[in-house]
């Protein structure tokens, strides 16, 4: 079964199965397979990498997929990414299969081991979020990682956690902190951040606390607190 109770993400990939990132234990993923005497039409093979068998870390605080399909693991421990597809088989006399999860850490540019969330925006642009604070841009550049350096300036980015980051159909970049929220305007040139606006309760806000940023189709921003 899975590892742990506690699951602070849950993504599906190209191959329509799920990833779970937990708390404590790693990631799990969720093979599934077409049960029809099920009741929900499925039936799953658990399969948990955790860090004694190879992971980067326990602690998964988020996972997304990319444009390519391929998946990004926000940890304790660092930056893990796996490209897809990956094989479901698990060779004979072993109990996974053999996954290459790409590991980055500080020797590789990285502000912090500790990644909170990361986003990729409509450039193919990353932007990684670190647990207590800061901001860093990551380019992938014929296959390898950029991690530019430390070059973002902000009170609400600096000093607290960012939880939710979001591209609107403008271009603007949106954090969401447990501060309030910071939007900036981007360069398409430079791809620099500027010109700061910062809403919190005494714009409306319901709460400074961010946790999640969403855009419906009409271009209304949906703001998740705590």
């Amino acid at each position: 079964g899975m590892p742990d109770n506690f699951v602070r993400s849950v993504v599906e990939d190209i191959n329509h199965n799920m990833w779970i990132g937990n708390n404590n234990g790693g990631v799990t993923r969720l093979i599934r397979e077409k049960a029809p005497e099920r009741l929900s039409g499925y039936d799953y093979t658990i399969q948990n990498f955790s860090k004694s068998r190879g992971f980067i870390s326990d602690k998964v605080y988020t996972i997304i997929s990319d444009r390519s399909g391929n998946l990004w693991f926000c940890t304790e421990g660092g930056l893990a990414r796996l490209l897809m597809p990956v094989p479901f088989l698990v060779p004979e006399g072993e109990s996974l299969p053999n996954l290459m999860f790409h590991k980055y850490n500080i020797s590789d540019g990285m502000i912090s081991e500790r990644v909170r969330t990361i986003y990729e925006d409509s450039r193919g642009i990353f932007w990684i979020a670190y647990v207590g604070g800061k901001v860093q841009k990551l380019s992938v550049n014929m296959g390898d990682l950029v991690f530019h350096p430390d070059e973002f300036r902000h009170e609400f980015l600096d000093d607290f956690n960012t939880y939710a980051i979001h591209e609107d159909k403008m271009g603007h970049m949106w954090f969401g902190t447990e501060a309030g929220i910071v939007q900036f305007s981007l360069n398409d040139t430079t791809q620099a951040l500027a010109n700061p606006v910062i809403i919190t309760i005494k714009e409306g806000l319901a709460h400074n606390d961010i946790r999640s940023i969403t855009e419906d189709k009409e271009g209304n921003l949906w703001i998740g607190t705590v």
